[in-house]
């Protein structure tokens, strides 16, 4: 005689394993260094004038923020209380932000406005430093570069 039994193996509803998200690591108390220049046209052929531009207004600032989840997919870094300029839409842009982080550390903004002098990059070294570059051009001859650098406190 042979006897089957079916044994059912499942966990508890409560026991069910979470999932880390992976953006855990990359969040938490840094202090943010940001350096912001004014790049102007210039002419001559000396430094600082270099391909063209030379920086003038060249202000660093200084904060320790949290850097937090946001979202699904993206964290909120504030690296200063003002605002980096208003598009061509009349929106505000604050230093605020809410890049999208990709598993590796990399950071993308696709609504920052881009073309001319706007750009964003970003991107995560290791889980405890943070670097950002953001341009945001205002108009003919001349656009502003911020340089924000996150060492976690």
């Amino acid at each position: 005689m042979v006897v089957l039994s079916l044994y059912t193996f499942g966990c508890e509803k409560g026991n069910v394993p979470h999932e880390e998200d992976f953006r855990t690591p990359y969040a938490g108390l840094f202090k943010l260094t940001t350096v912001k220049s004014t790049m102007v046209m210039c002419y001559d052929t000396l430094f600082p004038c270099i391909d063209g531009w030379k920086p003038i207004n060249i202000d660093t600032n200084h904060v320790i923020n949290e850097v937090e989840k946001y979202d699904t997919n993206r964290m909120k870094i504030e690296f200063g209380n003002s605002i980096i300029g208003v598009d061509d839409k009349g929106d505000t842009i604050s230093k605020t932000i809410y890049p999208i982080i990709s598993s590796n550390g990399d950071l993308s903004l696709p609504e920052f406005p881009y073309g001319g002098h706007n750009s964003f990059s970003g991107f995560y070294k290791g889980h405890d430093t943070i670097e950002i570059n953001l341009q945001f051009g205002y108009g003919i001859g001349g656009y502003d570069t911020y340089k924000i650098v996150g060492i976690r406190e």
